[in-house]
């Protein structure tokens, strides 16, 4: 009788490069070889995105002899490191007028094919001056604060990282931050005298300070006049956008 021995055929698996986390596993991680022909099925299959750390990938041959050869069964190790979202920072207000609220929001963009979201907080910062943090909600992270002094701000969000995902700064985000002056033009005084019964005019000027324009509109309102006064300008806001500007005061004495 002639006895013949199935043999195992030969598999060359090298282990594969890491990969970042939220990478599906494509060919390129799936790519074991045999000398000869016949198929591989994979486990976990192509498509899957596996957690951090180590896992073990298996492929079993199955060769088109199973006469003389057996099914045969590799593995490897891959490694799953952390992925860097992108941090995206953006302003509420900019320009914005010195002493006003301006609430800055970090986005975090990761892979789409991420099973979970980032988790952590996003700390915010006036160059090196801590302005303060937030905590990481479905992606995004906000801080609301007053603009401080006037000038170009340079605005930073970063990231804490977390299991998943590690530390990451967003670019710098230049926040103009502005004010006005409101002025008697002229040399004039402030003190106008008039007769009982008239009026008193007050030629003013809105002017910029740290931009050529108004970031937001200004309003005027007068309080704190005597009894029987009344006044009124001509103008009671000042349009967002606009240059040095004449606004007229007139204030109204009884009879």
């Amino acid at each position: 009788d002639t006895v013949t021995f199935q043999q195992p055929p030969a598999i060359v698996w090298a282990t594969p490069a890491p990969i970042l986390y939220g990478t599906p596993l494509s060919a390129t991680q799936l790519d074991a070889t045999s000398p000869l022909p016949g198929s591989f099925n994979y486990s976990p299959v192509a498509g899957t995105v596996l957690p951090i750390g180590q896992n073990t990938l298996t492929a079993t041959f199955t060769p088109t002899d199973t006469t003389d050869y057996t099914n045969q069964t590799a593995t490897v190790t891959l490694t799953v490191i952390p992925a860097t979202p992108l941090v995206a920072l953006t302003a509420s207000v900019n320009p914005v007028f010195t002493s006003n609220p301006v609430t800055y929001t970090a986005a975090l963009t990761v892979p789409a094919s991420a099973p979970s979201a980032p988790t952590g907080t996003v700390t915010f910062y006036d160059g090196t001056t801590l302005l303060g943090s937030g905590v990481v909600t479905a992606s995004v992270a906000t801080f609301a604060t007053t603009a401080s002094a006037t000038g170009i701000h340079s605005i930073t969000a970063v990231y804490s990282g977390d299991t998943n995902y590690t530390t990451a700064a967003s670019p710098i985000l230049s926040e103009i931050i502005q004010d006005f002056t409101l002025t008697l033009p002229g040399g004039n005084g402030s003190t106008v005298t008039v007769p009982l019964g008239g009026q008193a005019t007050y030629p003013l000027v809105i002017t910029p300070l740290g931009g050529a324009t108004l970031p937001t509109a200004v309003s005027f309102t007068m309080s704190g006049l005597p009894p029987g006064m009344t006044a009124a300008f001509s103008t009671d806001v000042v349009a967002a956008g606009s240059s040095a500007t004449d606004v007229t005061l007139q204030v109204f004495l009884p009879g």
